[in-house]
């Protein structure tokens, strides 16, 4: 086998979810061998599973660059995103979900796009299929490749728009950037975009390309964090917006307001707190969470939510 490519490697944040892991790595063997991809996979489920471990032990056999990695503690998702793309050897990286399947042509497309472009990262065309891999989405989010070369721009028409397994993005920073204070927000990943944005010096402009052509596709199926999205929305999205680096600190407070004003605008939990006990389908756990939190929700209100 020739060595390894140089450009991407696919890295696979998983936990306890080995069907769709096995599935999806079922799919995409074919172009392991023909563009020697690096496969990383960092599970964050410590609790040995030895029907996995027999098949990724068989398929590291005949694909050397894919690497295992199983979490002696769960370290949480966030952390676990971040950990896998350190483990990259490669210019880029593409965070795939463990149930994100790539289109049939993404790696032929991949590999024939002007690479020397030098992307600072790429983001993915997305839609939706259902468990038995029927594309219910025919609709994805763009049809036709935009290039931005400006932050402001950037943030503005996509921030909204970068989902798990969506973006491809470059290694080099990785270790200049803070990330611990995305942690527990459930989107370290796409904090550490923006923090890459914001280390390039001012004498160049950005190069991101927002891609038609390269197509990723989510499986409908329940999340991981689906018991806990009430917290994620209410809470660690807007701490989210708030550890946003300095360069985009304006544009992201006021998008935090608009954040604010959909998720509230047909609800009374920041105006009428003592209802949200009659909130139905809201762990009761979660309730307690958001009481513990309400100086954090009222700082915001107060300081963000401008129309209320």
């Amino acid at each position: 086998m020739e060595d390894k490519n140089k450009y991407l490697s696919i890295c696979i944040p998983t936990y306890n979810r080995y069907f769709y892991l096995i599935q999806n790595l079922n799919i995409m063997i074919k172009y392991f061998e023909k563009y020697n991809i690096e496969i990383i996979i960092s599970d964050n489920n410590p609790i040995r599973n030895d029907v996995f471990l027999k098949y990724i032990n068989e398929l590291k056999e005949e694909y050397p660059y894919i690497k295992y990695h199983r979490n002696e503690v769960n370290i949480g998702a966030d952390i676990n995103m971040i950990q896998v793309l350190s483990m990259s050897e490669s210019e880029y990286s593409l965070w795939l979900g463990d149930d994100d399947i790539l289109d049939d042509n993404f790696f032929d497309r991949f590999f024939s796009i002007e690479l020397e472009k030098d992307y600072d990262f790429i983001l993915l065309n997305d839609s939706s299929i259902d468990e038995n891999l029927i594309i219910k989405g025919k609709d994805f989010r763009r049809s036709k490749d935009i290039v931005y070369h400006n932050l402001i721009d950037l943030f503005k028409n996509h921030v909204s728009d970068m989902p798990f397994g969506s973006l491809i993005v470059k290694n080099k920073y990785l270790q200049e950037v803070n990330l611990k204070k995305y942690f527990g927000t459930y989107h370290a990943y796409s904090g550490y975009v923006w923090e890459y944005l914001n280390l390039i010096d001012d004498s160049r402009e950005i190069n991101v390309l927002v891609s038609n052509h390269l197509k990723v596709y989510s499986i409908n199926c329940s999340k991981t964090w689906s018991n806990r999205s009430f917290q994620i929305y209410y809470f660690n999205i807007p701490q989210w917006f708030l550890s946003l680096p300095s360069k985009i600190e304006k544009i992201s407070k006021l998008t935090l307001e608009e954040y604010l004003t959909e998720i509230y605008s047909n609800s009374f939990l920041i105006n009428n707190i003592k209802y949200i006990d009659e909130l139905k389908n809201v762990p009761y756990k979660l309730s307690e969470v958001h009481r513990k939190n309400l100086n954090l929700v009222q700082s915001i209100r107060n300081k963000y939510y401008l129309h209320s």
